[in-house]
C-alpha cells in the first residue's frame, strides 16, 4: 500500500507541510508523531478529528516506528492514529485506503432517495428554497459521488416567488421504470398558520445525465409532502404522500386504517395513497391511509413502498425530523393496504433510532436499493452535533447496510445505531480536496445556486472576463426574495472559504461580499460598504444569538481588491479580511449556534452555503461587484 508522509510543524496545524515523501505502512490509519506531547490525551485532537471523538489504545504492527512504543490511540470515528512518544520525530502518515465514512454526501443533503440502473446509482435530495432544485448524485460504489446536475433547473419547472424559508421542495422520491427516470415532489408555499399541503407532480427523463432534458412538472391530484410514485407489476402506478389529518372530514378513513375508534389526539401527519395515471397524474381512485403514527405528535411522512417476496413494504419518516426521527416497517399483500407491524417483540422497529448518540442523530427518512450483486443498503438523513451541541451542516445523506432475508423483514446496520463509519467491504472514502471557481467560462460551474427562484439572471461572466460581476437588484440577503447572490453548499466542518472582491459603492445602500447562509433569518455576512464618512469599510454581522439584534464590526480599507474569508471549524466561523502586503485583520469569531436557531414559529430544515452577493436596499445599483475567484480548502483529513 501506498502513503504520502507529510512532515508537519505542529499536529495543530497539518497543512503547514514542508515536504512530501514516500513510505509504505499496511493498515488504515493516519498517523501522527508528536514531538512534545507529555501524556496520552484521551480524546483525539480537534483538527484532527472535528468529532474530538472517543480513543481507545492501539499497537498495531507494520507501522513504522510502532516497535519502539505502544502509545498510541486509534480514534473510533475517523480512524486515526496518534503517536504521542516524546521524541519521535514530527511524520503525518495519510494511508490512501482510508475506511468508508458517514456522510456519504457531507454538508446540506436531507431526505435522499436512491435508485439504480444497471452498475449506476442515483441519489436525489431536498433543496427548499435553493434554485435549481434537487440536485442528481451519481456513483458506481456508494461511496464516491459526483453532482451530475439537478432535476427542476427552468423557472417554468420550479415558481419559487417569496416562499418562506424552509418552504420550496421538500423531500423527492427518485424511481427509474421502464427506460425513464421519474422525480417526484411538491413546493411548500407556506409555513406556519399559512402552511398547508402542497400539490404533487413528477418530472421525467430518458437521459439522467442532461439537464435539458428533464420534462415540465405533470401535475397529480391527491395533494401532501414527500411523494412516492411507485409502480407495479401489473402496470398499475401509484402515488403516495404525508397528509395532514383532517378529522373533521375523514374519520371514517382513520377509522378503517386503525381499525379502532378516533384517537383522543388526532394524529398530525397520515400517510395516504391511491392509484394514479401515469401519462396525465390524474388519481384513478379515492385515497386510503396507509399507515398512522403513534409516535410523538403522529407523523407518517416521507413514503416508500417496495415490493419484494410477493409482499408490500411501507417504509416511512415517523417522530418528526428531530430527535424522535426514525424509521418504521410496515407490509401488506395489496398496495393500499391494511399495512402491519412486525409481530411484538421481533425487535424490527424501529429500522433506524439513533436518540442521543454522541456523534450521530435524528436518523430517518430512509430509501433503500439493491445493488446488482443483490445486496441491500439505505440511504437516510442523519445530523452530526458537534461539543457545542449544534450540528453546524445540517441534515446530510448517510449510507447502512441492509439485511432482508427472502420473506422477512429488513433489517438496517445489524440493528446497530448509525455511527460515522459505514461497517461494510466498501471502497474507501477519498480525501476532501480543495475546490475553486475562477469564473474563466462562460458558464457557472455545477454546484452554485441561487435563493428561490431568480426573475432574471443577475450575474455576468462576460462583463470582466475571468470575473464573476453582480449586481445589487434591490432585494437584501435577509429578504424572502431573490436577492443578488450566488451560493455553495458548505461540505466539510473545518477548511477555509476565500474571496477576492473589487467594489467601489456610490451609495450607502449598496454592498457586496461573502457570507455564511442559511436563511434570511440565519446568516453571517463580510461586506464592502461606505462608512458615515463616505469611505470604504469592511464589516462583519450577524445576528446576536440571544436577542436577534443585528451586530456589526467594521474596519476601513483603501482603495482596490479586497480578500475576504471565511474560516469554519466545528463549533465556528471566523471572518477576516486583507488587502495586498498587508497581514490581514480578523472582524470577529461567531458561534455556529447563531446560524442553528430556530426562531418563534420557524424550524430551519436548510443547511449552510457559502455565498456571494451584491445588495442594494430598494433600490437597484449600478455599481458592479467583481469577484475574481471563488474557494473552499478543507481542513484533511
Amino acid at each position: 500500500m501506498r502513503c504520502l508522509a507529510r512532515r508537519v510543524k505542529s499536529p495543530e496545524h497539518p497543512q503547514e507541510a514542508e515536504s512530501l515523501t514516500e513510505t509504505r505502512a499496511p493498515g488504515r490509519w493516519w498517523l501522527w508523531s508528536c514531538v512534545a506531547e507529555p501524556s496520552v490525551p484521551t480524546r483525539c485532537p480537534p483538527r484532527l478529528c472535528p468529532g474530538n471523538a472517543p480513543a481507545r489504545t492501539s499497537s498495531p504492527e507494520g507501522i513504522p516506528g510502532s516497535e519502539t512504543s505502544d502509545r498510541y490511540l486509534l480514534c473510533q470515528s475517523q480512524a486515526v492514529l496518534v503517536n504521542y512518544d516524546v521524541g519521535a520525530p514530527a511524520v503525518r502518515i495519510g494511508i490512501t485506503s482510508m475506511p468508508t465514512l458517514n456522510p456519504i454526501i457531507p454538508g446540506f443533503n436531507p431526505d435522499p432517495t436512491i435508485c439504480r440502473v444497471g452498475p449506476d446509482y442515483f441519489v436525489a435530495t431536498s433543496t427548499f428554497e435553493f434554485f435549481p432544485g434537487v440536485p442528481i448524485y451519481h456513483s458506481t460504489d456508494l461511496v464516491n459521488w459526483r453532482l451530475i446536475g439537478h432535476a427542476l433547473n427552468r423557472p417554468s419547472q420550479l415558481n419559487m416567488r417569496a416562499v418562506p424559508c424552509s418552504g420550496g421542495v421538500w423531500a423527492p422520491t427518485l424511481r427509474y421504470h421502464a427506460g425513464r427516470f421519474y422525480l417526484t415532489t411538491g413546493v411548500m408555499h407556506g409555513r406556519g398558520v399559512s402552511e398547508y399541503s402542497p400539490r404533487p407532480f413528477f418530472v421525467h427523463t430518458d437521459n439522467i445525465f442532461d439537464d435539458a432534458a428533464w420534462s415540465e412538472p405533470i401535475w397529480m391530484d391527491l395533494h401532501g409532502i414527500d411523494s412516492d410514485l411507485f409502480f407495479d407489476d401489473d402496470g398499475k402506478v401509484y402515488l403516495s404522500v404525508g397528509q395532514k389529518y383532517r378529522p373533521h372530514l375523514e374519520p371514517e378513513l382513520l377509522e378503517i386504517a386503525t381499525g379502532t375508534q378516533m384517537q383522543a389526539q388526532a394524529p398530525h401527519i397520515v400517510t395516504m395513497s391511491c392509484e394514479i395515471d401515469i401519462d396525465t397524474g390524474r388519481s384513478l381512485g379515492a385515497p386510503v391511509i396507509l399507515r398512522v403514527s403513534d409516535v410523538g405528535r403522529g407523523i407518517a411522512e416521507g413514503p416508500h413502498i417496495y415490493k419484494k417476496d410477493g409482499w408490500y413494504y411501507l417504509l416511512t419518516a415517523e417522530g418528526g425530523t428531530e430527535s424522535l426521527h426514525r424509521a418504521i416497517i410496515t407490509r401488506s399483500r395489496s398496495p393500499l393496504g391494511p399495512y402491519d407491524l412486525p409481530p411484538d417483540g421481533d425487535g424490527i422497529n424501529p429500522l433506524v433510532f439513533n436518540g442521543d448518540h454522541p456523534e450521530v442523530r435524528n436518523t430517518g427518512h430512509a430509501d433503500m436499493v439493491q445493488g446488482p450483486d443483490g445486496s441491500w443498503w439505505a440511504v437516510l438523513l442523519a445530523v452530526r452535533p458537534q461539543s457545542n451541541g449544534v450540528a453546524p451542516l445540517g441534515r446530510e445523506t448517510f449510507l447502512v447496510p441492509v439485511q432482508w432475508p427472502d420473506g422477512g423483514w429488513p433489517v438496517f446496520n445489524k440493528g446497530q445505531p448509525v455511527s460515522l463509519q459505514v461497517d461494510h467491504d466498501l471502497p474507501s472514502t477519498p480525501v476532501p480536496a480543495e475546490w475553486r471557481d475562477d469564473f474563466d467560462t462562460d458558464k457557472l460551474q455545477l454546484g452554485w445556486y441561487h435563493v428561490r427562484t431568480p426573475l432574471k439572471r443577475e450575474y455576468s461572466l462576460a462583463e470582466r472576463p475571468g470575473h464573476l460581476t453582480l449586481y445589487g437588484n434591490g432585494y437584501t440577503i435577509n429578504s424572502t426574495e431573490s436577492p443578488s447572490m450566488v451560493l455553495r453548499k458548505q461540505t466539510a466542518l473545518s477548511g477555509v472559504w476565500s474571496t477576492a472582491v473589487d467594489f467601489n459603492p456610490q451609495a450607502a445602500y449598496e454592498e457586496a461580499g461573502t457570507a455564511v447562509f442559511l436563511s434570511a433569518y440565519s446568516y453571517v455576512s463580510l461586506f464592502i460598504r461606505l462608512s458615515g464618512t463616505g469611505k470604504r469599510e469592511v464589516v462583519a454581522r450577524w445576528l446576536d444569538e440571544e436577542t436577534d439584534a443585528v451586530t456589526e464590526v467594521s474596519r476601513s480599507v483603501d482603495d482596490g481588491t479586497v480578500l475576504l474569508s471565511i474560516r469554519s471549524t466545528p463549533t465556528s466561523y471566523t471572518l477576516a479580511f486583507k488587502q495586498g502586503l498587508d497581514k490581514g485583520q480578523e472582524l470577529g469569531t461567531i458561534s455556529t449556534s447563531v446560524l442553528n436557531k430556530n426562531r418563534p414559529g420557524i424550524l430551519e430544515f436548510t443547511g449552510p452555503h457559502f455565498a456571494l452577493f451584491s445588495q442594494s436596499i430598494n433600490q437597484p445599483s449600478r455599481t458592479p461587484a467583481l469577484f475574481d475567484y471563488a474557494s473552499f480548502r478543507p481542513d484533511n483529513p
